[in-house]
């Protein structure tokens, strides 16, 4: 929109909700003599995340399609950006930024760069940006100086993920049988997979396995149309003896529990 406000439709377009954002908008126009809109780009690898910029030194991201906003700014320094491309791997964002130059973000370090080169022609006008899948190459537009091509000594079909992207929990067998529990959390969203007994599981961001059997288990976390794995083993402890006895005294039932080990055990009073 004009104030820079987004809007977000949950139905194929058919109503529309302002999303939420903390601070002031970015705006496309800086002038009524001069119409520019908002840049803006989605991840190739996951639908519900937005980028989102314009006129100011911000750059919005939102991880639940659209619905909120929050600033990732750390290390940019530009009056406006004007372009968005991502890499098909979804690991970095290009933006053309006018006369302040080529910038790239690293979605992994959560932070900007510029890219600079001494080859580069000076006090160019930056107003585009797209990624040349084909050649692996980062094609900027300018304003009337041609186009310059950025050729990437990176494989962006190779999924990098933070040693943190993982948070693996584990609950122990409280009973005698399976009912042991796994719960998975990334910190970003991709088309996960992983095997646990002879079951494929399919998740993006949580993943819950109740009713596991005591034992270790070797797990390996994938990415859908990816080479990516990361492996881990876990091991869900048996449930430990239970042993008890009750006396009868002055009308009044005494029960004496002795565990080794245990989880946290319920107690159940019958009539």
């Amino acid at each position: 929109m004009a104030s820079g406000k987004v809007m977000y439709s949950e139905d194929g377009g058919n109503n529309f909700s302002q999303s939420n954002y903390s601070s002031t908008w970015p705006k496309g126009s800086v002038s009524s003599s001069r119409k520019r809109s908002p840049a803006i780009a989605t991840s190739p690898i996951d639908e519900a995340t937005v980028y989102y910029a314009g006129a100011g030194n911000s750059f919005l991201i939102s991880t639940d399609g659209g619905k909120t906003f929050t600033n990732h700014n750390d290390g940019l320094d530009v009056d406006r950006i004007v372009g968005l491309a991502a890499s098909p791997n979804g690991q970095f964002i290009f933006a053309a930024c006018v006369f302040d130059g080529p910038w790239v973000f690293s979605v992994q370090q959560d932070k900007w760069f510029k890219m600079e080169s001494n080859k580069l022609p000076k006090e160019i006008r930056y107003s585009a940006v797209q990624f040349i899948e084909s050649e692996n190459l980062v094609r900027y537009g300018t304003y009337g100086s041609g186009i310059l091509d950025f050729r990437i000594n990176e494989d962006f079909s190779t999924i990098y993920l933070a040693p943190d992207n993982f948070k693996i929990e584990v609950v122990d067998e409280t009973c005698v049988g399976k009912n042991g529990k796994l719960k998975i959390e990334t910190k970003f969203k991709h088309n996960y997979n992983v095997t646990i007994y002879s079951v494929k599981y399919n998740f993006d961001n949580t993943l819950n396995v109740p009713n596991l059997e005591p034992g270790s288990y070797n797990i390996c976390i994938g990415i859908d149309n990816t080479t990516y794995n990361y492996c881990a083993t876990l091991q869900i402890k048996e449930s430990q003896l239970l042993s008890g006895k009750t006396s009868l005294k002055s009308n009044k039932i005494n029960i004496d529990l002795k565990c080794w080990n245990c989880s946290i055990y319920c107690l159940h009073k019958h009539y």
